[in-house]
């Protein structure tokens, strides 16, 4: 695997299951890699699923629709507002629905 990286960045996972039998997979790239990319349905799934605990439904829809008109923003504050919050005197949930 060594020999692979770069341009590469392999990864290989066994594991051993209570039978004995070995279920080992291997990838030369993560996904979301150039060379393995997210769809736009996948990219945002995980923009939700990153945004859950920090934002509002209401508030992730509208950064979803920000970030795929990222070209029209005058800035980046919108995107990064669920950032800046202190989430340390409400907890990991805060008070988001």
């Amino acid at each position: 695997m060594t020999r692979k990286f770069p341009p590469a960045t392999p990864c290989r996972i066994s594991v051993t299951l209570r039978g004995g039998e070995v279920a080992c997979r291997e990838r030369d790239f993560s996904r979301g890699d150039p060379h393995d990319p997210l769809s736009d349905d996948e990219v945002s799934a995980k923009l939700r699923g990153n945004l859950d605990r920090v934002a509002s439904s209401t508030d992730r829809g509208e950064i979803l629709t920000d970030l795929w008109n990222l070209e029209e923003l005058e800035d980046l504050s919108p995107l990064l507002a669920p950032l800046k919050q202190d989430l340390t005197t409400t907890g990991a949930q805060g008070s988001v629905p």
